[in-house]
């Protein structure tokens, strides 16, 4: 999403939206971040992630540092996703993630965050 966009609605259709505007955001560079985006909705907002390689295969958890996203690990999603099952998530108020106005940044929020998130893929 575009920084300071607004959290979109949580209804029907919402997820799709979110999925096309990343897709439309990220079309410069599909060669170099070709994969499809994922989204969990938070109350927060909705927080982007790639989820790459056999469902069933070992976990790799790719975690990107302020202020980056999930494009920082593309050379290693592309070698590992083959072998292993790569998620790179994008922090909220980073990447594709919603941006929105009145969220936690602090460290426990992202941690918390990606708690959910671990919890949502049964990683």
């Amino acid at each position: 999403m575009i920084a300071g966009a607004e959290t979109g609605p949580r209804t029907p259709g919402a997820v799709e939206a979110r999925v096309a505007r990343a897709l439309l955001l990220t079309r410069p560079f599909v060669h170099l971040h070709p994969w499809e985006p994922h989204f969990l909705t938070l109350d927060e907002g909705a927080l982007h992630y790639l989820d790459e390689g056999p469902a069933g295969a070992e976990p790799i958890l790719c975690l990107h540092g302020n202020p980056t996203w999930c494009f920082a690990w593309r050379a290693l999603v592309e070698d590992l996703a083959g072998r292993y099952r790569v998620v790179a998530p994008d922090h909220l108020g980073c990447g594709l993630s919603d941006k929105p106005g009145g969220a936690r940044y602090d460290l426990a929020a992202h941690v918390d965050r990606l708690d959910r998130l671990v919890q949502s893929l049964d990683l």
